[in-house]
């Protein structure tokens, strides 16, 4: 027993000591994912310039673990897990003295699983008689924030021109678009190069917040020559002057918009002075006299039917109108939709550019067509038939047409049932308004049948014999028992009689009387 503990004991502390090469900063990165594979996502910075110091390399990937070391090339180089996502490495300068593409995996010790490769690329060390230089264009520039800003660098005495982004405020991209924060500012972006990290070149962005303009009212309606008051409000900066312009007519310092004799729509803009890319305009509709008609001038429609009206207007180039009845409704299109009351009422248009002009239609509302199917349901037997009749008012066209959804219907609502059973409807539709149609259901049924068993039987005088009957075409299976001599009871055990003869036995069923079945009985002595 005390080995057994010694053993455990050691082997515990085995699993707890560091791997060589390997640094880590919390044991919670092993407890939970370490039997899981790590993946490798990126390192930072990916390329040297051979001949360079060593440098600590930050590698991002998912399933570190305190038991990870990364290899560089095969072996393994000091590790120091920050998460299960993000790790730094110390890599030596006498990993980067030639120029060439380096192997870069994290290896799990404690379950020996390896992550995909990425790779380092060293290029060739610049001239001894280059030096290194960086520079960034433009060198100054002022955003909005939010807003983005392209940066280029340009390195010289290297072959290696890639460089590093870095910015004090905001973001920037690899490829140097520099995005601004949204907290106003000065900041620095920084090109570092790859070729030589003590080399770099950098820009200044003052972010300023976004200049904003509002114009009221936002749009008006105005006759030719008459006036309207706009005023702006600016914000985003202490300069709130504008300047104000006019696609017609004029428009003062102060925002006085005077219309021109020309009718037509025109814009007021109010532009920033403080920053001239921005404005809000307002739409002036200017109108002449208006004169507007309504086709049709009448119309006869059933009562909850509908009638297209049209508005010409002419005078303005807003042909706008509203539209109204005294009674129904009339949609913004001019879809009048007729009252359930029948009389003679008024449609409207009323011009939007001037609303004192206006045309009208009189629309006569007369009864709808109604139409009624008798009788409104029927129950039949499979190919039996059924007539119909249909009742049509409202209208001098009392014709309709029949249709079923099985078997079949006539012209004159004469109508066939099909040979399957089930609930059926027939139609009758208006001629006159096939919106307008009545149905009614049809309940079709099997036809019931009746079977004995056996047919026939013979007896001697006083003998029984049980018979048996089945029922189809119903869920009353029930029958009744009847014979021509002898005696049978309502389970159907028959009893011949003392006289010798010929005699029928009858199962009658209950659900339909007229529906039975014999057997023929023949008694002897």
């Amino acid at each position: 027993m005390k080995k057994r503990c010694a053993l455990f004991f050691f082997l515990t502390l085995v699993a707890s000591l560091p791997i060589a090469g390997q640094t880590n900063t919390s044991s919670n990165y092993g407890t939970w994912w370490g039997w899981k594979t790590p993946a490798l996502s990126s390192l930072w910075p990916a390329n040297a310039a051979a001949g360079s110091a060593g440098f600590t390399m930050k590698v991002t990937g998912r399933n570190f673990c305190n038991k990870c070391v990364l290899v560089w090339n095969g072996s393994s180089r000091p590790t120091k897990i920050i998460s299960s996502t993000s790790a730094t490495v110390t890599i030596y300068g006498t990993d980067i003295a030639k120029a060439g593409t380096n192997s870069v995996i994290m290896r799990n010790t404690l379950n020996g699983t390896k992550s995909n490769s990425l790779w380092f690329t060293v290029s060739a060390p610049p001239s001894p008689s280059s030096v290194v230089s960086v520079a960034v264009s433009p060198t100054l520039t002022s955003l909005q924030t939010g807003k983005s800003q392209l940066f280029a660098a340009t390195v010289s005495g290297t072959t290696n021109t890639s460089v590093g982004w870095a910015a004090s405020g905001g973001v920037v991209s690899s490829s140097g678009m520099y995005t601004a924060p949204t907290t106003t500012g000065s900041y620095v972006v920084t090109a570092t190069s790859m070729a030589d990290t003590t080399k770099s070149a950098s820009a200044a962005v003052t972010v300023s917040a976004p200049v904003a303009v509002a114009i009221s009212p936002a749009s008006a309606s105005l006759q030719t020559g008459s006036t309207q008051q706009f005023s702006a409000t600016v914000s985003g900066t202490p300069n709130t002057a504008v300047t104000w312009t006019a696609t017609g007519g004029t428009v003062s310092a102060s925002g006085l918009y005077t219309a021109p004799a020309t009718a037509g729509t025109y814009t007021v803009t109010a532009t920033s002075a403080a920053d001239t890319t921005k404005s809000a305009s307002a739409s002036v509709t200017v109108a002449a006299p208006v004169v507007i008609s309504v086709s049709p001038t009448s119309a006869s429609v059933q009562a909850g039917s509908t009638q297209q009206f049209s508005a010409t207007v002419t005078g303005t180039s807003n042909t706008a109108v509203t539209w109204s009845a005294t009674a129904g409704s009339v949609s913004s299109s001019g879809l009048y939709t007729a009252p359930n009351t029948t009389g003679s009422y008024t449609v409207t248009a009323t011009s939007a550019a001037d609303t004192t002009k206006s045309a009208s239609a009189t629309v006569t509302v007369s009864a709808p067509v109604v139409i009624s199917i008798s009788p409104a349901s029927a129950s039949i037997q499979t190919g039996g038939t059924q007539q119909f009749t249909a009742t049509v008012a409202g209208t001098s066209n009392t014709a309709v047409t029949w249709k079923a959804t099985a078997g079949t219907v006539s012209t004159t609502g004469l109508y066939a049932a099909p040979t399957t059973g089930g609930s059926y409807t027939v139609t009758a539709t208006s001629v006159a308004d096939t919106t307008k149609s009545a149905s009614a259901t049809v309940t079709v049924s099997t036809p019931v049948a009746v079977s004995i068993s056996p047919a026939s039987a013979s007896l001697l005088t006083g003998g029984s014999q049980q018979f048996a009957a089945s029922v189809s075409g119903s869920s009353n299976t029930a029958v009744t028992w009847s014979a021509t001599g002898g005696s049978v009871s309502s389970s159907g055990l028959y009893t011949a009689p003392n006289t010798t003869g010929s005699y029928t036995v009858t199962a009658t069923s209950a659900a339909d009387t007229t529906k039975s079945a014999s057997a023929t009985v023949t008694v002897s002595a």
